[in-house]
C-alpha cells in the first residue's frame, strides 16, 4: 500500500504508467499528477496509462483513490492519456480530482477504463484522443459512475462505451 500526501508527480517518462504504475493499493491526497508520458517500447509496446496506470496483476486487484489530486497534461502513445484503469482494477476520484488536458494517440484521452471507476465532484474535460473516447473510453462489461461530475469539451467525443450520464 502506498500513500502520497501533498506530493507532485511531474515530468516523468516510462513505457507504462508514465507518472505512477500501481499494482495493489495507492492513495493520493492533494497530489497532482502532471506532465508525464508513457511512450511504449520494443519490449512493452503499449504505452498505456500515462499519468497513472492502475493495474491488476494475478490475484492482486489494483485500487487507486484520488482526493483533490488532478491528473493533467499527460501524454500516452496508447489508451489512457490521463488514467489507465486496467481490467479488474478499481479507481475512485473525488473532490476535484479533475482529469483534464491529457492526450493519447489511441483511445481514452482522459481515461481508459477496463475495470470499475467512480468520479465524485471530479470533471473530465479538454482531453484529446486520436481515435475514440476523448474524455472516457469504457471497455465493454466495465463500469463508470459519475456523481456530480461532468465530461465535456473532449475530442473527438466525450465518451465511448457505456458511461451513464455522459
Amino acid at each position: 500500500m502506498a500513500f502520497l500526501n501533498n506530493c507532485i508527480v511531474n515530468g516523468n517518462t516510462a513505457s507504462l504508467g508514465g507518472g505512477i504504475i500501481s499494482v495493489g493499493q495507492i492513495t493520493l491526497t492533494d497530489s497532482p499528477v502532471t506532465g508525464n508520458s508513457a511512450t511504449g517500447s520494443v519490449l512493452v509496446p503499449s504505452g498505456f496509462g500515462d499519468g497513472i496506470l492502475n493495474n491488476a496483476e494475478g490475484q492482486t486487484a489494483g485500487t487507486a483513490s484520488l482526493t483533490r489530486s488532478p491528473v493533467r497534461f499527460n501524454i500516452a502513445t496508447n489508451d489512457g492519456g490521463g488514467i489507465g484503469n486496467a481490467p479488474g482494477a478499481t479507481a475512485t476520484l473525488s473532490d476535484h480530482s479533475d482529469v483534464a488536458d491529457n492526450s493519447t494517440t489511441s483511445d481514452g484521452g482522459g481515461i481508459a477504463n477496463g475495470g470499475h471507476m467512480e468520479l465524485t465532484n471530479s470533471d473530465v474535460e479538454d482531453n484529446d484522443a486520436l481515435h475514440d473516447g476523448g474524455g472516457i473510453v469504457n471497455q465493454a462489461g466495465n463500469t463508470v459512475a459519475l456523481d456530480h461530475s461532468k465530461v465535456k469539451h473532449n475530442s473527438p467525443n466525450d465518451c465511448s462505451g457505456v458511461v451513464p450520464g455522459c
